[in-house]
């Protein structure tokens, strides 16, 4: 099968697919599974019909129109998935922009951080104490400034590392390289610093947690540049199917 064939075959599974309201996950199975399976019909179409043209034509039609196949394949998504896709709209995608992605996630994380104080509030009883109150805004409140600030920057770093070591920005300078690593490296003793000490405001006891932090720090590079590896593999799958021209 020649290149041109097999990116006519994409589009029509892509017409199929991306409408789907389904998780990553699984429209990329679906993806695959479908792309095998029309690949299979144009083998069979070709070896009947001796040429490419006519070999597609009818593959095209015993395949199905695709938004017809859109609407069956919607209907066995199960709710969890769909629940998934979700979830997935309002949280980091690889390959979205920084800015895009980090305000986001601080929006996204903001309104859980705010259901939560809100059910946290509602069940200390109506005779509870004022410094009971007091320190549920004060842990949540922590909570919520320490996730905006290193949830963001921990999927910022892991896209920078895809970018910089996997994909074609891979010729970057070295010491961009470098300092990226550092700012990994840097990742664990931060949070271990700022977790302790927004929440119990001991500064000498936080640089205690800093200290193990350090520790932590080797290991959690090579977690970074590990999940950047996943990232990249992700990137590139959906520029592969992103860029093909689907009518709407």
């Amino acid at each position: 099968m020649n290149n041109q064939a097999l990116n006519e075959l994409k589009v029509v599974v892509e017409q199929t697919v991306r409408p789907i309201r389904a998780s990553f996950a699984r429209k990329r199975r679906t993806r695959e599974e479908l792309l095998a399976h029309l690949s299979a019909i144009f083998e069979q179409e070709l070896e009947k019909l001796g040429d490419d043209r006519a070999a597609l034509d009818q593959s095209k039609r015993r395949f199905g129109e695709p938004s017809e196949l859109t609407a069956q394949f919607q209907t066995s998504v199960p709710f969890w998935d769909r629940t998934r896709y979700y979830l997935e709209k309002c949280s980091y995608q690889p390959g979205e922009s920084i800015p895009r992605c980090t305000i986001k996630l601080v929006l996204t994380l903001t309104l859980c951080y705010s259901v939560l104080l809100l059910l946290l509030i509602l069940k200390i009883p109506s005779h509870g104490s004022q410094n009971e109150l007091k320190l549920v805004i004060h842990i949540s409140f922590a909570g919520w400034a320490l996730t905006i600030v290193l949830i963001p920057s921990f999927f910022i770093l892991v896209e920078r590392l895809a970018r910089d070591f996997f994909l074609e920005s891979s010729e970057r300078l070295l010491y961009m390289k470098v300092f990226y690593c550092l700012l990994c490296i840097l990742f664990c003793p931060v949070f271990a610093f700022l977790d302790y000490w927004m929440i119990n405001g001991d500064f000498a006891e936080s640089l205690l947690r800093l200290r193990f932090g350090c520790y932590l720090a080797p290991a959690a590079l090579l977690l970074f540049i590990l999940i950047a590896r996943q990232v990249a593999d992700e990137i590139r799958y959906k520029r592969q199917w992103t860029s093909l021209k689907i009518d709407d």
